[in-house]
C-alpha cells in the first residue's frame, strides 16, 4: 500500500502559494513585488484620468495605498485557509484549493470569492483612506480605486500550488466530478457485477495500485450518448472503492467497448478516456493471465536489507507487530508471526522478474491465499462491512 500512503500524504504537505504571505521572510519578495506593481498602476492610472500634481498624489498616496494592498492580500489568503477545514461537509471539494483551484467549479469559486474580497477591501481602503485628500474630483478618485482594485488584487491565488511541487500544466486536473470521493481509495475489482455478500476471499480482485489511475479516469470522464449498453447486460466488471476502515464503499460497474470504459452514475452514461485506463487494463489482463494459470515461487529479496523487525518487537504502544494484520482487503485482515520471512521474500512467476510480496498482492497477481499454499503463515479474521446504498 506504499503508493497510496505516498499520494494521500502528497496532497496533505502541498504547500499553497498562498501560504508564503505567512512567513515573514518571503515578504522580503513579496513586499517589493507589490510595491512595483502598485506604483505603476497608481502612476499609468493617475496620467490616463489626467490628474494634476500626480508626483505630489504619488508621494503622498503609495505607501498607504502598499500598505492597504498587502492588508488586504492578506485578507484574501486567509479566507482560503478556511479550505483547510477538514470536518465540513465541503472539504471533498474544497481541499483542492490548496492544489488547483480548476479542479472543481466550488473550489474556483471560493478563490475567486477571495480574490473579490480582497479587491472590495483594496478599492475601499484607497478611496475612503489612501486617497482621500488627493486634489481631484470624487469621480475620478472611485475610478482610480477601482482601477488599483481590478489590477492589483491577487489573483496569485488561483496559481496551482501543484505546479510547485514538480507537476506540470498538461498534468493538472480541471473541472473533475468527484463520483468516487477523496477518502475512498482503497480498490479492488469484480468480474461482472457486485459480488455476494457471503463471497470468500479472492473473489474479488485487490488492484490497490491502479487506484489512482482509475480514480482520475472516473472523476475526469466525460456524459456520452455513445453508448447503448442496457442494464440487462452485465457489466465487464465492476470497480470497487472503499474508505480507510471498509466500512462503506462506492461500486462503479463498467462496460468495456473497444478498450473504452463506460459506467452509468445518477441516470448518466459516462465515458472514461482510453489513455488513462491502459495501465490498468494492461495489469488487469495480466492478472486474468496470471492468477490461476502461472505457478510461481518464494524466492529471498536480494534487496532486503530488514533487521530486527519481526513480529516480536513492540510499537510505543507496547503492542507486538503480530497484532497487526500485514495486509487487509473489505473481507479480511490477515496476519502473521513470521514477518521477517513475509517481508524477506519476494514472488516469482517464471520469465519475468521478482516482485515484492506487496506489490504481487496490491496488483491482484497473487492472493493471501496463494501464499497460505505456498507456506506462508497467515491467521485470516474476518471483517465486517458494509456498501452504501
Amino acid at each position: 500500500m506504499s503508493r497510496i500512503k505516498k499520494e494521500i500524504t502528497l496532497y496533505n504537505v502541498l504547500f499553497p502559494i498562498w501560504f508564503l504571505l505567512m512567513f515573514p521572510v518571503t515578504w522580503i519578495v513579496v513586499l517589493p513585488v507589490n510595491f512595483i506593481i502598485d506604483s505603476a498602476v497608481l502612476l499609468i492610472c493617475a496620467k490616463l484620468l489626467n490628474l494634476t500634481g500626480i508626483r505630489e498624489t504619488y508621494k503622498r498616496s503609495i505607501i498607504k495605498i502598499w500598505i492597504i494592498g498587502f492588508a488586504s492580500d492578506f485578507i484574501g489568503a486567509g479566507i482560503l485557509f478556511l479550505s483547510l477545514d477538514s470536518s465540513g461537509s465541503w472539504y471533498e471539494y474544497l481541499q483542492a484549493v490548496s492544489w488547483n483551484p480548476f479542479d472543481n467549479w466550488y473550489a474556483l469559486l471560493f478563490v475567486a470569492f477571495a480574490v473579490a474580497v480582497a479587491g472590495v477591501c483594496i478599492f475601499i481602503g484607497n478611496l475612503k483612506y489612501a486617497l482621500r485628500k488627493v486634489e481631484a474630483s470624487q469621480r475620478k478618485k472611485r475610478i482610480l480605486a477601482l482601477c488599483l482594485a481590478v489590477l492589483t488584487a491577487p489573483y496569485i491565488l488561483f496559481y496551482p500550488s501543484s505546479l510547485l511541487h514538480g507537476n506540470s500544466w498538461s498534468e493538472l486536473r480541471f473541472m473533475t466530478n468527484h463520483i468516487v470521493k477523496m477518502d475512498e481509495f482503497r480498490m479492488e475489482v469484480a468480474l461482472g457485477g457486485l459480488p455476494a455478500e457471503d463471497s470468500g476471499p479472492g473473489d474479488t480482485i485487490i488492484m490497490y495500485d491502479y487506484e489512482r489511475d482509475m480514480k482520475d479516469a472516473i472523476n475526469e470522464a466525460k456524459k456520452t450518448d455513445d453508448f447503448t449498453a442496457g442494464y440487462s447486460n452485465e457489466p465487464s466488471f465492476t470497480l470497487l472503492f472503499y474508505n480507510r476502515y471498509y466500512t462503506n464503499t462506492k461500486a462503479i460497474p463498467v462496460w468495456m467497448k473497444d478498450d473504452q470504459g463506460f459506467f452509468q452514475y445518477k441516470n448518466a452514461w459516462y465515458a472514461m478516456d482510453k489513455d488513462q485506463i491502459d495501465s490498468f487494463l494492461e495489469g488487469f489482463r495480466d492478472v486474468q493471465n496470471t492468477r490461476g494459470k502461472k505457478e510461481f515461487d518464494l524466492i529471498p529479496d536480494p534487496r532486503n536489507e530488514l533487521s530486527g523487525i519481526g513480529a516480536d518487537r513492540e510499537d510505543k504502544e507496547g503492542r507486538k507487530l503480530s497484532e497487526y494484520p500485514i495486509f487487509e482487503d473489505s473481507k479480511y485482515l490477515y496476519y502473521s508471526s513470521e514477518r521477517e520471512k513475509f517481508d524477506g521474500v519476494m514472488v516469482h512467476f517464471e520469465g519475468r522478474e521478482g516482485i515484492e510480496v506487496r506489490k504481487a498482492l496490491e496488483t491482484g497477481l497473487v492472493t493471501p491465499q496463494n501464499l497460505i499454499d505456498h507456506g506462508l503463515e497467515l491467521v485470516i479474521e474476518k471483517r465486517e462491512w458494509k456498501v452504501d446504498e
